[in-house]
């Protein structure tokens, strides 16, 4: 299965265009969330496949096949709601979940004070799939905290699926935080629909697993919507951390900000494609994508393709990267007050992983954060 195709072929191929799944996982059993946990505002129902597809045409603009992209050829297959992981994995997505679909609405001018959390806690040795819609009406607000975990040597298979649909000015902050065992595969994508004014905030936290690919598409369509995401991840003991983040910018003065933090060592391994893609038409966007990755150990795979595709003159796009060792001012300045090497590299480790946690909007997701990170 090919996964998380950048939108178009680089100058020189750097052999990342794309993640590669050797086989589909099995899938033994759906998860679906506990509706009377739901907070008051929030209702959820069941969509069929075919009802799954009808409501997103009927409740998200149109987004037509592309044959040029920034002047070039498209490389990956067209999708009628874009996600991260692409249309294969869409397929592969809805065949394995029965096709069911959990649609979780938020009416027109709620505010919904609790956040909601659906936890995942998932068995060893079996496959599970997870479905959602999450539609936020206008004028509306949210915070969604998803949890996916399992016992720290379990193996198994989870595959999840999650699209959002945000009417004019409504807002969303989704959480997503995977603590899964060693020995298993995580598969989750992500597919953002923006209207005008709409604002989403996405904070990721990957720390388990054995293998992951993450995949992000926001759809900035409205004038004036705000896209944030804040991903902080750990990679060792042989992890590999596969991620494809593209933002398309189509409105005015859309904005968008992704920041990554990320620590490698023990034979960890991370690629990171991010794509910022100014459309024609909109006019005095602005974009910015920023990584820093902490390398602990000689024996670490460290990939990024951070990319800026522009249709349109006026906007303002940037990228950076900072990728390197403690500093050794940094490790003599903590010798000097007691602190030893190994001591030090926790506590940078624990800075970069919190600077994500802490704007997780449930403290008992967040102690559970913040037990496995001292366990690390």
């Amino acid at each position: 299965m090919i996964v998380g195709r950048i939108p178009s072929l680089t100058w020189n191929s750097l052999k990342m265009n794309s993640g590669v799944v050797s086989a589909a996982p099995d899938i033994d059993y759906a998860v679906y969330l506990d509706a009377q946990a739901l907070p008051e505002g929030v209702s959820v129902s069941h969509l069929s496949a075919e009802e799954a597809a009808a409501w997103l045409d009927a409740n998200t603009p149109a987004q037509e096949q592309e044959y040029v992209v920034a002047g070039k050829t498209p490389i990956y297959r067209f999708q009628r709601f874009g996600t991260g992981l692409g249309q294969e994995y869409d397929d592969f997505i809805c065949s394995a979940a029965g096709g069911d679909a959990e649609l979780i609405e938020i009416g027109e001018g709620a505010t919904v004070k609790a956040p909601v959390v659906v936890k995942m806690d998932l068995e060893s040795g079996k496959g599970a799939a997870a479905r959602r819609i999450i539609h936020v009406g206008s004028g509306s607000s949210v915070s969604v905290v998803l949890r996916y975990r399992s016992e720290k040597d379990a193996q198994g298979s989870a595959c999840i699926s999650t699209k959002i649909v945000l009417d004019k000015d409504a807002q969303i902050h989704i959480s997503r935080v995977q603590m899964l065992g060693s020995g298993f595969l995580c598969m989750d994508d992500l597919g953002i629909s923006l209207d005008e004014r709409a604002k989403a905030k996405v904070s990721r936290l990957d720390l388990g697993a054995g293998k992951v690919y993450v995949g992000l598409q926001a759809q900035m369509c409205g004038k004036d919507s705000q896209f944030l995401s804040e991903a902080a991840y750990y990679a060792g003991s042989g992890q590999l951390l596969d991620m494809n983040y593209n933002v398309v910018q189509r409105g005015k003065r859309s904005e968008c900000h992704m920041t990554f933090e990320g620590v490698l060592e023990n034979g960890g391994s991370k690629c990171l494609r991010d794509t910022i893609d100014f459309r024609r038409g909109a006019a005095g966007a602005v974009g910015d994508e920023q990584e820093n990755v902490l390398l602990l150990t000689d024996d670490v795979q460290n990939r990024s393709l951070p990319i800026i595709l522009c249709e349109e003159e006026n906007m303002e796009g940037r990228h950076g990267a900072t990728i390197g060792r403690l500093d050794e001012d940094m490790l003599f300045y903590m010798a000097s007050r007691g602190i030893d090497t190994q001591e030090a590299q926790q506590i940078m480790v624990r800075a970069k992983l919190e600077s994500v946690s802490r704007h997780i909007p449930d403290l008992a997701v967040r102690a559970e954060i913040q037990n496995y990170i001292e366990a690390l």
